[in-house]
């Protein structure tokens, strides 16, 4: 991985993780692990446990040469929620993204979650998730997720 990347995730985590530990007011733990040199997995957690409601979890893997992200996993600790906080972690990793030239980033939405994501300009991949997250906006399917993208 070139000295620049290299330098530019560790700016970004570090920047992120200033941002959350003011958020959630707890210290964080991050990993990041580098399979080659095009792919970036980074995980940065508070803690992990049964108790879903305290934890704070960002999972992202970046495909530099593809310029491609996945978010898989954005979850703020229950107490942090509906305040404005996921949007601004999200706009920042974004910002960051783009300065790394990814260009598109897609994420697994959770069918409760899905609102979120579409405020922030995330649109449905596939035309028939959309179809059918519109009939049922206001039931309550668990293990119901939507594959969402958007070009940054």
């Amino acid at each position: 991985m070139d000295q620049y990347i290299t330098h530019y995730l560790n700016s970004f985590l570090k920047d992120l993780i200033v941002i959350v530990e003011n958020i959630i007011k707890d210290k964080t733990k991050k990993q990041i692990i580098s399979s080659d040199t095009d792919h970036i997995a980074i995980f940065i957690s508070n803690s992990l446990s049964d108790n879903h409601d305290n934890e704070f979890i960002i999972d992202l893997e970046l495909n530099l040469s593809a310029k491609t992200a996945v978010l898989f996993h954005l979850a703020l600790p229950k107490e942090n929620r509906n305040q404005g906080y996921g949007s601004l972690i999200v706009n920042e990793i974004e910002k960051k993204l783009n300065a790394l030239g990814i260009q598109y980033v897609s994420l697994p939405a959770e069918h409760h979650s899905t609102d979120f994501w579409l405020k922030l300009g995330y649109q449905f991949k596939f035309l028939y998730e959309k179809e059918f997250y519109r009939k049922n906006i206001d039931r309550h399917y668990p293990s119901v997720a939507y594959e969402l993208e958007k070009y940054l």
